[in-house]
């Protein structure tokens, strides 16, 4: 089964700003600073492990946490399910390459008590069609707001789905 082709829709504030100036009898820069109000809100919102609920039935915008551990089964093998520190294991890699593909290492998250977190958009609470055809991105600016937030121990989330 072959896969569409990505079709890139960005929609950015100025398509809005044209929109809502030709419907209300505001100027351009009164409704930019409400629409980058707006954003800086939200980012606040799921910077701290808030929800979003997008209108029109877009679906959600929610921070998600997930137990990463090691697990060691009864007959012994060891399951290790942490991320993976991709800087830090080339680096080791570069010095040592008969350990390629063989060794890795890997984030403890000590700072957020094992807790792997990430951003996520639920699109089960989306209406539309086709919604598995589009992604949202997030922003730098908001996972860096949140790494601090969690750092700083201000942030809680919801527990990952588990399907």
């Amino acid at each position: 089964m072959s896969r569409a082709p990505r079709v890139k829709a960005d929609y950015k504030s100025k398509n809005y700003i044209g929109y809502v100036q030709r419907r209300c009898d505001l100027d351009y820069n009164k409704i930019a600073a409400i629409i980058k109000l707006y954003h800086q809100l939200a980012r606040e919102d799921l910077a701290l492990g808030e929800a979003i609920f997008l209108k029109q039935e877009l679906g959600t915008l929610r921070p998600e946490k997930e137990l990463r551990e090691l697990d060691i089964k009864e007959d012994g093998t060891i399951i290790n399910n942490l991320p993976i520190n991709k800087a830090e294991t080339f680096k080791l890699w570069r010095k040592k390459p008969e350990l390629k593909g063989k060794t890795f290492i890997r984030y403890t998250n000590q700072h957020s008590d094992g807790y792997y977190y990430t951003l996520n958009w639920i699109r089960s609470h989306a209406k539309f069609k086709n919604k598995l055809i589009y992604n949202f991105q997030f922003n730098r600016k908001l996972k860096s707001m949140l790494s601090q937030n969690i750092i700083d121990k201000k942030t809680d989330a919801y527990a990952k789905r588990k399907f």
